[in-house]
């Protein structure tokens, strides 16, 4: 798997994110990927403002900035989303479960 922020969009090769931990000031975008895998894509200007990482099938987002950070996710087969504080909005095509911690 491979995470790095640019300008083009972030492709989680392989094994697919299952799993989102989003903190902070961000604002997610899901979609439904129609292929395998997961996509993330960060604008180039919110780079510099957003924590990001993945560990086995799990993405954590978090940004303490005072800005909002939008960041756009289309997976596969998302199983569950957990908010910590802060996040105002979310879309999303399938979801099972949405924690709020």
């Amino acid at each position: 798997m491979c995470l790095t922020m640019a300008k083009s969009p972030i492709v989680v090769a392989e094994d697919a994110v299952r799993h989102i931990t989003v903190g902070g000031n961000v604002d997610l975008v899901i979609r439904q990927n129609t292929k395998p895998g997961t996509i993330v894509k960060i604008d180039g200007k919110d780079k510099e403002r957003l924590k990001a990482g993945i560990a086995g099938s799990d993405l954590y987002l978090n940004s303490s900035d005072d800005e909002r950070v939008v960041v756009y996710v289309w997976a596969d087969d998302l199983e569950t989303l957990t908010v910590k504080k802060n996040l105002s909005q979310f879309k999303s095509a399938s979801l099972n479960s949405i924690t709020s911690a």
